[in-house]
């Protein structure tokens, strides 16, 4: 007998007041939703998250490459190599 994998669902909800967004799952979801809750698209939430900006990017692009004496090493034999 094969085992399922649980699958979970989740639903984006937003408070009626507030304006508040929310990801949660389908049964809870199914429970909050009525006065003071409302389905809606996930699209909405994307757009309130922050995306990196250029310098974020550029920072993590620039990070130092740390390399163990055995690395060392290596790097070395190779330009020896090629000349």
């Amino acid at each position: 007998m094969k085992k399922l994998k649980k699958q979970y669902i989740m639903k984006t909800i937003r408070n009626k007041k507030t304006g508040e967004l929310q990801r949660v799952d389908d049964k809870i979801a199914n429970n909050m939703v009525g006065i003071s809750w409302e389905y809606c698209p996930k699209s909405e939430l994307k757009k309130t998250q922050e995306k990196p900006s250029e310098k974020q990017v550029v920072d993590n692009t620039k990070k130092e490459k740390t390399l163990s004496k055995k690395q060392e090493s290596r790097m070395k034999l190779k330009e020896k190599q090629r000349q």
